[in-house]
């Protein structure tokens, strides 16, 4: 059975360009995630050499149950293109284009609880959409200020207003 996810934050998208401690700003988005109760994972990982320079994107997955029908999940998405990286007093920094793009999502049923037979899926339904809307509201509410606090993290640390 496919998983029922809400999208509640999408296009939150945060641009840089000039020297970055890569593995700094990575620390520092793990960090906060855990912090926060978030379990991040990555999910994916891919570096390409064109000959403008370097490009490489990184995608996370980061998730914290709330209760035992929602989940939140938190999906960061850091692309730096047209790179080269130097060494300044010992550290190895990068030059070039940051894009980050966070993305926030509510899982419900997330252990599947209510899959299976017909009878089960019509009363995670109804449950859904007559009984659990004040609820679905409060964490709707959470993703999206959590999504959004980890973005005003990266627009300090970056600089960004």
């Amino acid at each position: 059975m496919v998983k029922v996810v809400d999208i509640i934050v999408s296009g939150i998208e945060l641009s840089y360009s000039g020297s970055v401690d890569s593995k700094e700003m990575q620390d520092l988005v793990k960090k906060w995630l855990k912090k926060n109760g978030y379990n991040p994972a990555e999910k994916g990982f891919e570096t390409k050499t064109l000959e403008s320079g370097k490009t490489t994107v990184m995608r996370w997955e980061a998730d914290k149950r709330v209760d035992d029908y929602h989940k939140l999940l938190i999906r960061p998405t850091i692309s730096i293109s047209n790179y080269r990286e130097v060494k300044v007093e010992g550290k190895k920094i990068t030059e070039g284009n940051v894009k980050i793009k966070l993305e926030g999502e509510i899982e419900r049923d997330y252990e599947e609880t209510w899959k299976g037979t017909p009878l089960k899926r019509f009363f995670r339904a109804f449950f859904d959409k007559f009984l659990a809307s004040e609820k679905e509201d409060k964490v709707a509410k959470l993703i999206k200020k959590e999504t959004g606090a980890l973005a005003d993290e990266l627009k300090k640390y970056f600089a960004i207003e």
